[in-house]
């Protein structure tokens, strides 16, 4: 069985220490912290969460 990652889509990281769902709030704090500490013209878009597919997901277990 091919292992399944859950990839943070603010930090691009494998969340494999603990839940996505308990990640990504605290990845999406920490880049608002980080992001309002940058100059205005610096500063970026907040992250957008994308779509599920689920076309694929019948063939992966995750």
């Amino acid at each position: 069985m091919v292992p399944c990652f859950k990839i943070c889509y603010i930090c691009g990281r494998n969340s494999d220490h603990s839940p996505i769902s308990i990640h990504e709030p605290q990845c999406l704090e920490k880049w608002r912290t980080e992001n309002n500490q940058l100059p205005s013209h610096l500063r970026r878009p907040e992250p957008k969460k994308p779509e599920v597919l689920t076309a694929i997901s019948d063939k992966v277990n995750c």
